[in-house]
């Protein structure tokens, strides 16, 4: 929905710049667009780039409609932006079915059998929300993305690649989040299913945060190096059961996650 409103935006511009260029210039200055108009252009071909990925955003800008657009055609970019919405949706439905077809239903595991060590489990219910929205100079995903945080309880959440793609080797995954929440869905869920596609089984670490009033600051959370050191071991201890190879189990972090993993090891 915001990729369509700023689109619509830009087309709006590069309607009513292109319109005024028209009643303003001659037949022969037509044949030439303006810096503002140029703008305009440079605009919608932005957010048409930002809407797809890496590898199609060359094609766009290749194709015989983008260089009618450039020439002012703006039927033509609105033609070409409705097949691009409708080429992007069946390009993540195909995305999904294709998941679907290389892993299975992830499944969870709690770490700790019982009581959680030194865990009150006074922060109040574990909450999912929504990480802020920010620019390219502060970070690389400037999209909001789902997190966790007030973790009491942690577990393993566990994705299989299917068994034609299984190599038996396992990566345990930890969300970074500055050890005050997870970015669960970019850190966690994402690289998951990538290793899946390459028949690796990815272990989602979900543990304890945001850090507690007696973890200083500067050292390692004592609670999340609790919970990271237990599940190396859990998954150690479960390998032959989850069809894991005990030799081929690996361990990368992100951010806050990356330094648990360091410590770690």
């Amino acid at each position: 929905m915001r990729f369509e409103n700023n689109l619509s935006q830009s087309l709006d511009e590069l309607c009513s710049r292109n319109q005024n260029k028209s009643s303003n210039s001659t037949a022969s200055q037509r044949d030439e667009p303006t810096p503002s108009f140029e703008k305009s252009v440079s605009a919608c071909f932005l957010a048409l780039k930002r809407a797809a990925r890496p590898s199609f955003g060359p094609k766009i800008l290749q194709s015989s409609t983008a260089a009618s657009l450039y020439t002012g055609d703006t039927s033509a970019l609105r033609n070409f932006t409705m097949q691009l919405i409708v080429s992007s949706a069946a390009m993540f439905v195909s995305l999904m079915v294709a998941w679907s077809t290389t892993a299975t239903e992830p499944f969870v595991v709690e770490i700790w059998p019982g009581k959680v060590p030194d865990e009150k489990g006074d922060i109040g219910p574990e909450r999912v929300r929504l990480s802020p929205q920010l620019d390219r100079k502060q970070v690389e995903v400037t999209e909001p993305t789902r997190m966790i945080t007030d973790v009491t309880k942690p577990t393993l959440t566990l994705y299989r690649p299917t068994k034609d793609r299984d190599t038996g080797t396992a990566m345990l995954i930890c969300p970074g989040g500055g050890y005050w929440d997870l970015y669960w869905q970019l850190e966690g869920e994402e690289v998951a299913v990538w290793l899946n596609s390459i028949g690796v089984t990815g272990i989602i670490l979900k543990y304890r945060v945001p850090r507690r009033p007696d973890e200083p600051k500067g050292e390692p959370a004592r609670r999340p190096l609790q919970d990271a050191q237990r599940a190396v071991s859990l998954v150690r201890s479960k390998a032959k059961e989850w069809g894991i190879h005990p030799e081929r189990i690996g361990m990368v972090g992100f951010s806050a996650g990356g330094h648990l993993a360091i410590a770690t090891a």
